[in-house]
């Protein structure tokens, strides 16, 4: 993360609220995993749902999580695995935490296929108009055959590829705003967790170099 760490002794509570989705980076699996917090004790752990990894004790894994504007992440270790009545995933809980203000996050404008699906509902095909780590704007042609019923506060799935291997990247979010202007709708996205890949997977597209 491109942020400052911010120290925190042993004991003291992180500034996370229980139900709060995180990203979990698993170097050895390599991949990244939607989970939820469910628990902690200050200085010995935290407690989130167990996403469909086979982790081991002792993996090394990374947690980022969006709190009050901010994205705060962490590393950490795998300590347990429960499998009943539920899974869970025991981690370490974090002696430092870094942070990094969402307003930090620049936006690439892009144009880019996509699909926006809200919750329950069918993908509608759009542009994707511009995206940061933590969120995105949608351009959406309303016609007869295009009907997206959405207001703000709505969960959706955002859907886009990347040319030219085709690469599919899927962000949850909830609308923040929209905007009907004739015949086109504009929807701005915030993303649940930072879309740290779906976002440098577009800027290496608009600059091989990787110059930000």
């Amino acid at each position: 993360m491109d942020s400052h760490n911010t120290e925190r002794s042993a004991g003291s509570r992180l500034a996370i609220e229980l139900g709060t989705p995180v990203q979990v980076d698993a170097p050895r699996v390599n991949g990244r995993f939607r989970a939820e917090l469910v628990g902690l004790v200050p200085g010995a752990c935290v407690i989130l749902t167990h996403p469909s990894v086979q982790y081991a004790t002792g993996d090394s894994i990374t947690i980022r999580y969006i709190h009050q504007g901010a994205v705060y992440g962490f590393r950490t270790d795998v300590r347990a695995i429960v499998s009943h009545p539920v899974k869970l995933l025991i981690v370490g809980y974090p002696q430092a935490v870094e942070e990094q203000n969402l307003r930090q996050s620049p936006r690439l404008e892009c144009t880019l296929p996509c699909r926006v699906a809200v919750s329950g509902g069918e993908p509608q095909s759009g542009l994707l108009r511009d995206i940061s780590r933590d969120g995105c704007r949608i351009l959406l042609t309303r016609d007869g055959a295009t009907q997206l019923e959405v207001e703000q506060g709505a969960r959706v799935t955002l859907s886009f590829w990347i040319p030219p291997q085709e690469q599919v990247f899927e962000v949850p979010g909830d609308v923040r705003r929209f905007a009907a202007d004739g015949r086109n709708l504009q929807l701005g996205i915030a993303f649940e967790v930072p879309a740290e890949e779906a976002y440098d997977a577009v800027r290496v597209l608009l600059d091989p170099m990787g110059r930000d």
